[in-house]
């Protein structure tokens, strides 16, 4: 078909289904006419007639997974060469490790749902586990492959059944996120500080303050009005300070404003600009977010 799907006939290899009793053979088909056919709008395809003579074996590749990637805490994307039959998609046909445990097994990812995208020959699976915006599980890297390349049901219209050449690594293409104001306090000789926890690392200095071009796609307000303020940003420590309310093994942006804004509502706004300029090591731009708590 124009847009790359395809209709398939089946002949009943059953004499009892027809009235001559005769089985319809497709070497005996001299000519096909489709006719009648209208799209969802009701658009009316104009009559094909194709020829015996036109015919062509299917010398089609099986469909075949070429890579995978996380796009969100529960989500893997395969793209794939070919297509297949959205009715044969089997979740359990895909077999997801993050490395081994202390006994030497595979640490099982289950996919629990899987949806076709036939425009764009994706495959996204939902799975049982929350994936790190770094593309890893419990600091492992994820691998992909089959359960049993055997016994595969996903297939596409001629009965082929979805290949991998081999178990692949599943990158990353997942937006980092702001996840929360973990604090927001006043502290003398410093000023109002705001601590942002960051779902991963940032492609910025750890300790710098922004620069212009990074700080304008900030906006700082307190009880609704726009006020001055300097961003810093910090990667992720391997420790905690258990003396803060700061987690200090997650990236964080602080915010520090001059005044004494203690008892007021702080909201920190961030809008992406049209070219990113904060991005993560894998050149995912930061989500837009929109934070407010009550200064201590």
């Amino acid at each position: 078909m124009s847009d790359d799907q395809t209709v398939c006939f089946t002949f009943s290899d059953d004499k009892d289904d027809y009235k001559d009793r005769e089985v319809v053979l497709v070497s005996k088909i001299s000519r096909i006419q489709v006719e009648s056919v209208k799209d969802i709008k009701g658009n009316e395809m104009k009559a094909q007639s194709v020829s015996s003579k036109d015919f062509k074996s299917d010398n089609s590749n099986a469909p075949e997974i070429t890579s995978a990637v996380v796009t969100d805490k529960n989500t893997i994307v395969l793209r794939i060469k070919g297509s297949i039959n959205p009715a044969t998609l089997e979740p359990d046909d895909f077999y997801i490790t993050a490395g081994r445990d202390d006994r030497g097994q595979d640490i099982v990812i289950t996919a629990w749902d899987a949806l076709y995208d036939s425009d764009k020959s994706e495959i996204s699976l939902s799975v049982n586990a929350d994936i790190e915006s770094n593309g890893t599980f419990n600091g492992k890297s994820l691998y992909l492959g089959l359960e049993d390349r055997e016994d595969v049901d996903t297939e596409n219209t001629f009965k082929q059944k979805l290949t991998i050449a081999a178990s692949i690594k599943v990158s990353e293409d997942f937006k980092p996120l702001a996840k929360s104001i973990a604090s927001a306090y006043y502290e003398r000789g410093v000023g109002t500080v705001v601590f942002i926890e960051l779902s991963e690392d940032l492609r910025l200095n750890h300790g710098d303050q922004l620069n212009q071009n990074d700080l304008f796609q900030f906006r700082v307000k307190v009880d609704g009005k726009t006020v001055d303020a300097k961003v810093y940003y910090y990667n992720a420590e391997r420790e905690d300070n258990r003396g803060t309310d700061v987690d200090e093994t997650s990236a964080r942006f602080k915010v520090v404003m001059e005044e004494n804004y203690r008892g007021d509502k702080v909201q920190v706004i961030f809008y992406r600009a049209s070219k990113a300029t904060i991005v993560d090591y894998s050149g995912n731009a930061l989500d837009d977010f929109d934070f407010t708590k009550t200064v201590e």
